[in-house]
């Protein structure tokens, strides 16, 4: 999903993704490990002291900020090396993915943190290596199952934004095949998408942010939603 520059009707979910990400911040610290980093957004995000980014060879991404190439179900690092793992959109692109939680459990230190990211009501993205979606009943069971205990789980979104994400997406699809039909120069293009597509998403990112600090049964619509949300954020401490 969002691990390089966002598409144009990508907006609200990278927003979303970003906005629970901050939450996550403070459990960032000493020595962090970036898996399935892509092009690596989330470096100089949390305050640490080496930021390790790896990623498999085979990446749809481009390949200048990986470190290490590597398969994340079988990681080339010994137990207990990391005080941080961060898995962010990647679980979903995995066949097994309860082994590769197993892996960033092996290597996070006792008393370190895995932050994850997955989405929930999303469109299927970088085919064709697009599994699974998870809820946050699945993503605990998972996370016991490596040893992983969850300290906070972070919703992204609500049913309005599933909507608008959905509804971007294929006006997006939709406006560009009839730009290109009709040989709309490169520069209008841009302009008709961010007025058709983004423009859309900022006023519901602008309301969620309203919504939650004004009503709490607002933000279960337009905000954080325990049942309608385009994903989740989790942090899991290693016991």
């Amino acid at each position: 999903m969002e691990r390089g520059q966002p598409a144009a009707s990508s907006w609200l979910s990278t927003w979303w993704l970003r906005r629970a990400l901050e939450l996550t911040r403070r459990y960032g610290r000493g020595d962090l490990l970036d898996v399935g980093c892509g092009e690596a957004p989330y470096r100089g995000f949390f305050d640490v002291e080496l930021h390790m980014t790896c990623d498999w060879p085979s990446t749809l991404h481009q390949k200048h900020a990986i470190d290490v190439y590597a398969d994340a179900g079988a990681l080339p690092f010994a137990a207990a090396s990391f005080d941080t793992v961060l898995c962010t959109e990647v679980l979903e692109h995995v066949r097994d993915p309860g082994r590769v939680i197993g892996e960033l459990s092996r290597v996070v230190r006792s008393g370190g943190h895995v932050i994850l990211s997955v989405p929930f009501l999303y469109g299927i993205h970088e085919q064709p290596h697009d599994y699974y979606r998870f809820t946050e009943h699945g993503l605990r069971q998972l996370l016991g199952a490596a040893g992983l205990e969850p300290v906070e789980l972070i919703r992204r979104g609500g049913a309005v934004s599933v909507v608008c994400d959905l509804t971007a997406k294929l006006v997006n699809r939709i406006t560009r095949r009839s730009m290109k039909a009709l040989r709309v120069p490169a520069l209008a293009q841009r302009a008709v998408l961010g007025a058709a597509v983004v423009a859309p998403q900022r006023i519901v990112a602008f309301g969620a942010s309203a919504a939650e600090r004004l009503s709490p049964r607002a933000a279960g619509l337009i905000g954080s939603s325990a049942v309608t949300t385009l994903g989740y954020v989790v942090v899991a401490r290693r016991q």
